[in-house]
């Protein structure tokens, strides 16, 4: 699974969503499929975002965990209307820290990621065990194991 420093160094769109709301796809008790509709409030690198919604699979072994109403980061390859994630999947970070009624406050949560699209290195610490449990059941093993 690619970390999220490998999705971003390939990404051609990168861009704030906010979900809107989320309902089960299927009628398992555990793992749950989840589907949430996304307004976008920020693009950091490509077009105009074509997104409508994503889907997960919550509960799975290292699962996504993304919750209604808060602010997600996404570094994508291509455009496109679904997002569909696999479990372990670092191609999404919460960013909700960053954004206060959906207007930016507090810069660490993206100034990483702003820099990094304007030529520097992201910080070796970048985005750390916070972000990746607040998105992810389970922590993906330190870089280069």
């Amino acid at each position: 699974m690619p970390s999220f420093e490998e999705n971003l160094a390939r990404a051609e769109h990168v861009y704030v969503f906010r979900i809107v709301s989320q309902e089960l796809t299927d009628s398992d008790i555990w793992p749950s499929k989840v589907r949430g509709r996304v307004a976008v409030v920020r693009t950091l690198l490509g077009g105009q975002p074509s997104i409508q919604q994503l889907e997960f699979t919550m509960g799975a072994h290292c699962g996504i965990k993304l919750a209604v109403g808060r602010f997600y980061l996404v570094a994508l390859e291509n455009d496109t209307t679904s997002i569909s994630l696999v479990p372990g999947d670092q191609s999404v970070l919460d960013v909700t820290d960053g954004f206060k009624d959906g207007s930016r406050s507090n810069p660490d949560a993206l100034g990483p990621v702003l820099q990094y699209l304007s030529g520097e290195p992201l910080p070796k610490d970048y985005p750390g065990a916070y972000r990746l449990s607040s998105t992810l059941s389970c922590l993906p093993p330190p870089a280069g194991t």
